[in-house]
């Protein structure tokens, strides 16, 4: 009870600080997303001049950090949001979002779970939501597959997990997953799902636009488009809180880690664990995470057995004080993500604890 009530009490002291004006003006991350359906199926969808014009023209701002990163295909299926009018369409996607969430929580997560509370007073979920972000239907979209594996519809189950590419970047580590658990017709509904998405692509913007796609992305990564980079909930934000901008190295911490992460999604027995540490592991090492991006966790404790410690540390990472330590400059933020690697790598752990033999053991044996 007391724990619900102090959940509930910080989320609210977050929300104290957010810039509500122009949260209710709609002038979030969902700009972004309804200005590209507004420019799919024309040359302008990945020209950052045209772009900020139509964000200008839309809501009347000018936002710089807030271009469209997703691919063609997104916008294409994003479209009929563009019927209504620009607070209409950021209202009914925010409610989207929102029944999104919902229908997780109550489907697969027990009545009485701390995750109920942890997923629904949430800082991820708050900042999600006040921004217009997506990542709540992409959550959605997880479970959704997962479902559908259970039930042994795998290459249907493959088809949903497609939609994952919208935020391809966070699921990286997934193919590995379906490779080493030999879930090859749930592989062939993934490859089915995003090979028609291509197609979309290549039909709204032509053959040429993964070419342009990358060199948008590039662009993307200037300063000035990445603000406030060293709170990040990722290794790129630890480094910078840390250590300052030290490409290199981080660049090869990143490939140290995603060969642990690698090992240990290959040691995990559990099918569904196995996939939510994959996408754990894809918001750590990525160099693009921030807060909102950090619901995905909720994976990790969906899946995760009851009394592990690797739930126990997913619902840490879900319980709102640790992004106020991300808030801060300095040391202090890289705390979390530490501890997202240690979450990742806790499976392995227990294993290796469970077959280490006891002090008990080793010396009834010794004498």
């Amino acid at each position: 009870m007391w724990a619900t009530i102090l959940c509930v009490g910080l989320v609210g002291l977050w929300g104290c600080f957010l810039p509500w004006k122009r949260v209710l003006a709609g002038q979030g991350d969902f700009l972004s997303f309804y200005a590209g359906a507004t420019l799919v199926n024309t040359p302008d969808l990945y020209v950052p001049s045209t772009f900020e014009r139509a964000q200008v023209e839309i809501a009347n701002i000018h936002m710089p950090a807030v271009l469209f990163s997703r691919p063609p295909f997104y916008a294409a299926m994003l479209k009929p949001l563009t019927m209504l009018p620009y607070r209409p369409a950021f209202l009914l996607f925010v409610v989207l979002n929102a029944a999104a969430l919902a229908l997780c929580l109550w489907k697969f997560v027990m009545p009485g779970d701390p995750l109920r509370v942890l997923g629904a007073a949430s800082i991820p979920v708050l900042t999600a939501l006040i921004n217009g972000q997506d990542v709540l239907l992409i959550l959605g979209v997880c479970f959704a597959a997962i479902a559908l594996w259970r039930r042994g519809a795998t290459l249907l189950a493959g088809l949903v997990l497609a939609l994952c590419a919208v935020k391809f970047h966070f699921f990286l580590f997934v193919p590995l997953v379906l490779i080493f658990r030999r879930q090859w017709r749930m592989l062939a509904g993934s490859v089915i799902g995003f090979t028609a998405f291509y197609g979309i692509g290549v039909a709204v913007q032509g053959w040429s636009w993964p070419i342009g796609y990358a060199r948008y992305l590039q662009f993307l990564t200037a300063p000035d488009r990445t603000p406030t980079p060293y709170t990040m909930p990722n290794l790129h934000g630890l480094m910078l809180a840390v250590f300052g901008n030290v490409s290199k190295v981080e660049g090869v911490i990143a490939a140290l880690i995603a060969l642990a992460a690698v090992y240990c999604i290959w040691k995990v027995p559990s099918f569904e664990l196995a996939f939510a540490l994959a996408v754990a592991a894809g918001l750590l090492i990525n160099v693009h995470t921030y807060i909102q991006d950090c619901v995905f966790l909720m994976l990790v404790p969906a899946f995760a057995s009851p009394e592990s410690l690797t739930r126990r540390l997913g619902l840490i990472l879900l319980a709102p004080p640790g992004y106020f330590l991300l808030m801060a400059d300095g040391p202090v933020g890289s705390v979390f993500p530490a501890m997202m690697a240690v979450m990742i790598s806790a499976p392995l752990i227990a294993q290796m604890v469970k077959t280490q033999p006891s002090a008990d053991v080793i010396a009834s044996t010794s004498r």
